[in-house]
């Protein structure tokens, strides 16, 4: 199974587009996918149009079922949406012990309707952002061509240290996803440079690049994937070729954790 947390911690790096289109990728495979947005700001569903009537915060708090919570987005791809109400279900969260670990009990149960589960998370330190982390134990994370997105990169390896740190358990990042490359401009040069030394210092692979594609942006306007609006753009070519890329990365690491324990 995959399960997988998106995250910097800056913002603007491209991680709801890569969560939702990489969801896709695997929906289009066949594969029951289960897209869960932890963000406040409730991105996903105001992007792709959808009508929720029941929110991440009823699941989490209110006792609602999955399967009252779920919005069908794709064929294979159901989102858990989020919206202002998951403000409380953070604080809720803040008041309970071994906080990080809540997800496990929400979630586990549904392990078997679902091949992949890929979690959203705000470019900031929360409660559910250590919860996502906990329960994948597996982080991807975007990196656009900004030196700040870098930091954050850096800012969200440390996150997985400290959570390792308290609750052994091994969780990882599988991967730097560069977003928004652009080869013709310096600036990319440079960034990609940094990761690249980051990668050797961490051992933690640069994937496939996603390209500037204005597409992502058109498609953003008018609701739809990207895989609807242009199907044979640059960036879902290079989504495509990443999320093949995760898949082959998941596998040896759900390998390496099954043997460790």
């Amino acid at each position: 199974m995959i399960k997988l947390t998106i995250s910097n911690q800056r913002g603007g790096v491209g991680k709801t587009t890569t969560a939702f289109t990489l969801a896709r990728c695997w929906a289009d495979q066949g594969k029951r996918v289960l897209l869960v947005d932890t963000d406040a700001q409730g991105s996903i569903w105001l992007v792709l149009n959808l009508e929720p009537t029941k929110w991440l915060v009823n699941f989490l708090t209110d006792g609602a079922a999955l399967s009252e919570v779920v919005v069908p987005a794709y064929k294979n791809l159901d989102v858990i949406c989020s919206n202002k109400g998951t403000v409380k279900a953070e604080s809720n969260l803040n008041a309970t012990m071994a906080r990080e670990m809540a997800f496990y009990g929400a979630f586990q149960p549904y392990e078997q309707d679902y091949d992949v589960m890929i979690f959203d998370v705000a470019p900031s330190i929360s409660s559910l952002h250590g919860c996502c982390i906990a329960y994948s134990k597996n982080v991807l994370i975007p990196v656009s061509m900004d030196l700040l997105a870098v930091e954050g990169a850096g800012a969200s390896l440390n996150s997985i240290a400290i959570l390792n740190k308290h609750y052994q358990l091994g969780c990882r990042c599988i991967g730097f996803l560069p977003t928004q490359v652009d080869h013709r401009l310096s600036g990319t040069t440079v960034v990609l440079r940094q990761l690249e030394q980051l990668s050797e210092e961490t051992g933690i692979k640069v994937i496939h690049n996603i390209r500037t594609d204005h597409t992502i942006n058109r498609a953003s306007r008018e609701h739809e994937f990207l895989q609807d609006f242009d199907p044979k753009c640059k960036a879902v070519e290079d989504y495509v070729a990443a999320a093949e890329e995760i898949t082959e990365l998941m596998a040896v690491t759900n390998g390496q954790q099954a043997q460790a324990s």
